[in-house]
């Protein structure tokens, strides 16, 4: 087994894991509540645990998240009994994980101390950690696709046909956690037919590699594809689809939940009976819509990727490792292996080009971040390689061996502190209102536990047990109107999201003699913004 300065190279390995997980356990206990699509794969999970099916929040038949995660949170969650903390508990799991995977592939590319140096920038990346401590697919995506890459490389790089099935194996898992998966069982494929056309003598060899690697991978993906026929009544890769207002939205240059995207998006449709966004006859597959609009996708493509170059991309890769990623990329000519590595990385990356159609956020570009660090870290030993030929050249004798010795530890400071102190600033920013929770607790314990809630951000449907209502952008009766169609039991708002998401309730905030058809049951004595009111719909 090999040294490194005293420790084997696997210790060195597990104690980054071990690091990475106690970040991340640390940041998971500093949360108060989960948010946004949280709740989404959070019922979920608990719906596959209880046996009710794949239901949403909403009470309906999901085909908008892919399941692995909910499959495998719900799996646990018999072990732990709470469904939340199963969340947290694959995410951490996997988030961790990772840094074996990416060890392997940067290994490959670069060498050894590549690899440990790419392990010890994902523990304490800050990306890295938010997306291992959120209960979104991302952890779990990234995890299997950096693996199957690993796999595939090995495959096509001298490796046993054992690779291929192991390969497909993963690409499937990665599939079942994200459909963008299935671009790589493409790419892979390619590189195997071209592989196999270059060397002729083990032609058969890749051939075979590749139909292994298929196989496995429709195995894994057939019975979601079928899932997904019976829901939606045709034939697809996923039930993920922008609907065309989002798009609409974009291409007018507003931005993702502001008021304004929120009265566009969440308005009720000409019959007062349904959200407008999900009155439309269909959803708008982007490709299909961008097709017919090449304007509006250069338009959108252009918006987003400016949002993302001025505002996001420093919560993906922090500036200062740009540096280290230049002199990764180009800081010694390319021999034909790293000109192959540096080539299958391009490759791998080429799907986020295609975000900026429809996203920026920083979310979306997590399982890109693996094979940029791989990078990093390369840049990062260029770099303590230069520390130690100038140290050699500019100190004396008697204190050459020691400065020499130092060089990696300072650098490796230098490099990873300002990381671990980004990642604390970054996790410990609360952009949700606990009260909400709270409100739903106080449902949950007072009688609300089964019942419809109208609530802006699911926080209080989805604590409460009870099912979720939209919350149309409108005016008072005609929200109150859209309440009593949907059978909605409670509303719970706060003031802030009265004031500026949804300012035809305001008379809600009023004497209770002004708003008929609402009680007011739960708060109302404090007067701050984040107060939350729950009201009851008389019936």
């Amino acid at each position: 087994m090999k040294k490194l300065r005293g420790f084997t190279v696997n210790r060195t390995l597990i104690l980054f894991i071990l690091l990475a997980l106690v970040i991340r356990v640390v940041v998971v206990l500093s949360r108060q509540a989960i948010n946004g699509d949280e709740f989404g794969y959070s019922r979920l999970a608990e719906n596959l645990a209880n046996g009710s099916g794949y239901i949403d929040i909403l009470g309906n038949v999901n085909t908008i998240f892919s399941p692995l995660l909910p499959l495998l949170s719900g799996g646990i969650s018999f072990i732990l009994n709470d469904i939340v903390a199963s969340g947290y508990v694959i995410e951490v799991l996997f988030g961790s994980l990772l840094l074996i995977p990416a060890y392997l592939l940067a290994k490959e590319f670069a060498g050894e101390r590549a690899g440990l140096y790419t392990a010890a920038l994902l523990a304490v990346l800050p990306v890295a950690v938010e997306y291992s401590t959120r209960i979104y697919t991302e952890g779990v995506y990234t995890f299997f696709l950096i693996m199957g890459v690993y796999l595939f490389w090995r495959s096509v790089h001298g490796g046993a046909l054992l690779y291929a099935p192991l390969a497909g194996g993963m690409i499937g898992l990665a599939y079942l956690a994200n459909p963008s998966g299935l671009f790589y069982v493409v790419a892979f494929l390619l590189i195997y037919v071209i592989t196999a056309a270059m060397k002729r003598g083990t032609r058969f060899h890749f051939l075979k590699a590749a139909s292994i690697f298929l196989a496995v991978f429709l195995v894994l993906a057939i019975p979601y594809v079928v899932f997904l026929h019976s829901s939606l009544g045709k034939w697809t890769y996923s039930g993920k689809s922008s609907a065309g207002l989002d798009l609409e939205a974009a291409a007018k240059d507003i931005r993702w939940f502001t008021p304004e995207y929120e009265k566009m998006i969440m308005s009720l449709s000409d019959d007062g009976t349904d959200i407008v966004d999900l009155s439309q006859a269909e959803d708008v597959d982007p490709l299909s819509y961008f097709a017919k609009n090449p304007k509006t996708f250069v338009k959108i493509f252009t918006r987003d990727l400016n949002i993302f170059y001025m505002e996001e991309f420093p919560n993906v890769i922090p500036l200062w490792l740009l540096p280290l990623l230049g002199l990764g990329l180009f800081g010694a000519a390319w021999d034909r292996k790293r000109a192959k590595a540096v080539g299958f990385s391009l490759l791998l990356i080429a799907p986020s080009i295609l975000i900026f159609a429809i996203e920026y956020r920083p979310r979306f570009f997590v399982p890109f971040v693996p094979l940029a660090m791989i990078w990093v870290a390369v840049g990062w030993l260029w770099l303590e390689e230069w520390g130690r030929k100038t140290v050699s050249l500019t100190v004396g004798k008697s204190r050459r061996d020691f400065a020499v010795r130092g060089i990696p530890v300072v650098i490796a400071i230098s490099v990873l502190l300002p990381l671990l102190m980004l990642t604390a600033m970054y996790t410990s920013r609360q952009g949700y209102n606990v009260e909400l929770k709270k409100a739903g607790e106080w449902l949950k314990d007072n009688g609300g536990g089964s019942a419809n809630v109208m609530d802006r951000e699911l926080n209080s449907a989805f604590y409460s047990g009870g099912t979720a209502v939209l919350f149309p952008y409108a005016g008072y009766e005609d929200t109150t109107d859209y309440a009593r169609i949907k059978d909605v039991d409670y509303l719970v708002i706060s003031r802030k999201d009265i004031r500026d998401f949804r300012p035809g309730m305001q008379v809600l905030l009023e004497n209770e003699s002004l708003h008929p058809g609402w009680r007011l049951i739960h708060g109302g004595q404090a007067a701050g913004d984040n107060e939350v009111l729950v009201f009851e719909l008389e019936k």
